[in-house]
């Protein structure tokens, strides 16, 4: 590298020196002194720089090849670069939104977009957001944003982050969004190939409706079967709306008509009541209360003899417990007077006590 030709330079200019051994006057060890030539001598002020600058090429050398285990950190000058031994690593020029189009076509050609994330092996969504460097690689950005976090806190690692399947450091990055186009390249394939087998089918079909006549024959009893049971279901449903409008009209004519009872057609109903004969209720299937036992019941404070239940009057003659028929009216939903049905003859009817008084 420049830096190893530089220090190599510096050993080969270095003044050379020669040394001699001279004994003490005292008798004690020899001492060791340099001898330099005159010319090295008039120049021994530059001996400094010279010093600090091989210094500084030896930790420049160290923090690149990584011997102390550290490295560089970005964006930082050694010694070597700012004194000018090294030549300064300057970071890349910015990349131009025309130079992002040619890359991010680059990317879409190559079908990054279909394929999974190169960190977290999980493929593009569109709630994911996306990011695409500067080597046309495309990754998640939280997987991208994670590795630069481990890249700067790692020890080993304090070199700036490079690209997980390139190696490409200094790289630049900026959003984007391939599972779009991808997304948008899938549902035109689709959308073509759906056509195109529509197309071709139908060129089938009217080339065997042209030269085949049993598969002709065929054909036309298919579809006459299916027009004829399109018809009997369109037939079904107006039957059906039919049914329906009869039941309404019935109904709405059967609430009319309760509400137009007079007292002479309870009195109707309660006599026809009482020939048939008041014998029980067929809800809970116990006697019900006759006029009698309603009006002389036993006191209340006789536990003996059960207090009667409270005996209503249907308009349409019939006769129940006032708490079963309201029970049976909330089993059946009963939401107004017209879906009230009898539970004996299943006609709407209105109720009354029958004893009043």
């Amino acid at each position: 590298s420049k830096a190893t030709v530089s220090v190599l330079n510096w050993c080969a200019l270095a003044p050379h020196t020669t040394h001699h051994t001279t004994h003490n006057k005292r008798g004690g060890r020899p001492a060791m002194h340099s001898r330099r030539p005159k010319a090295a001598h008039s120049g021994s002020a530059q001996r400094p720089a010279a010093v600090w600058g091989a210094v500084a090429l030896q930790r420049h050398l160290a923090l690149e090849m990584r011997l102390d285990g550290k490295g560089r950190t970005r964006n930082t000058k050694t010694m070597a670069e700012k004194i000018g031994l090294v030549e300064e690593k300057k970071p890349p020029p910015k990349i131009t939104d025309t130079q992002w189009d040619g890359i991010k076509d680059v990317s879409n050609n190559r079908g990054d977009g279909e394929e999974p994330c190169a960190v977290c092996h999980e493929g593009y969504t569109k709630d994911s957001a996306q990011v695409i460097l500067s080597c046309s690689h495309v990754f998640h950005e939280a997987c991208i944003k994670n590795l630069e976090k481990f890249a700067r806190s790692s020890p080993w690692e304090k070199k700036a982050p490079a690209c997980p399947l390139c190696r490409k450091q200094d790289y630049q990055k900026t959003k984007h969004n391939s599972w779009e186009k991808a997304h948008q390249d899938k549902n035109a394939t689709r959308i073509q190939a759906a056509w195109r087998g529509f197309a071709s089918r139908r060129l089938v079909m009217r080339y065997r409706l042209a030269t085949d006549k049993v598969f002709r024959e065929e054909i036309y009893l298919k579809i006459c079967r299916r027009i004829s049971e399109e018809e009997m279901r369109a037939a079904d449903a107006r039957a059906r709306d039919l049914d329906k409008l009869f039941e309404d009209m019935e109904r709405e004519r059967a609430a009319a008509q309760l509400q137009s009872l007079t007292q002479q057609d309870w009195d109707l109903a309660r006599s026809k009541l009482l020939e048939r004969g008041l014998n029980e209720c067929t809800i809970c299937m116990n006697p019900l209360a006759c006029g009698t036992d309603h009006h002389h019941a036993a006191p209340d404070d006789d536990p003996a003899v059960p207090h009667p239940r409270e005996t209503v009057l249907l308009s349409c003659s019939h006769a129940f417990h006032a708490p079963c028929l309201l029970a049976f009216e909330e089993f059946e939903r009963c939401g107004s007077v017209a879906d009230r049905k009898c539970p004996i003859c299943r006609q709407p009817y209105l109720t009354r006590p029958l004893y009043e008084g």
